[in-house]
């Protein structure tokens, strides 16, 4: 079953992303998923499907505030959620559980290591992010996120 493999490289305007390891994900159905970078989304990265097609939408600005490293794990983190069926559940109008973050964050750390692009520094710099990631009705606090993430690594 294909996961993530290779390198890819997206270009956009003065940006251009490095996701080694991340330019395939496919969809709990086994569809491809595409990425595409936008403007319109308010965070940095949004799992959806768009015309029936399971998307991962980037927000170039807002990814290039992070390293390379946590660029990585969010796409993980969205590739994963496509991967667990949560997009298409969410997209057919069924509530997620907050647990669903929980799971694409383990899913990606695990997938990062399991790609040889998780070391102790790697893991700080995602910790450090998770922890700068607030509750809302959707999304578990950061800090506790960040602890759930320590925990897959190993």
């Amino acid at each position: 079953m294909r996961f993530f493999i290779g390198l890819a490289i997206l270009f956009t305007g003065l940006h251009s992303f490095a996701y080694v390891g991340m330019d395939e994900c496919w969809d709990v159905n086994n569809q491809p998923v595409r990425i595409q970078q936008t403007m319109a989304i308010r965070q940095a990265a949004e799992s959806t499907i768009i015309n029936g097609l399971p998307t991962i939408l980037l927000h170039p600005q807002m990814m290039a505030q992070y390293p390379q490293d946590v660029q990585q794990f969010i796409v993980a983190h969205e590739c994963s959620h496509h991967r667990q069926g949560h997009v298409v559940t969410h997209h057919y109008g069924r509530t997620l559980p907050l647990t669903s973050e929980f799971d694409a964050d383990c899913m990606a750390v695990r997938t990062m290591k399991d790609l040889g692009l998780l070391n102790e520094y790697v893991l700080q710099d995602i910790q450090r992010f998770l922890n700068t990631l607030t509750a809302d009705a959707t999304h578990p606090a950061g800090n506790h996120r960040a602890q759930y993430a320590r925990q897959c690594a190993q």
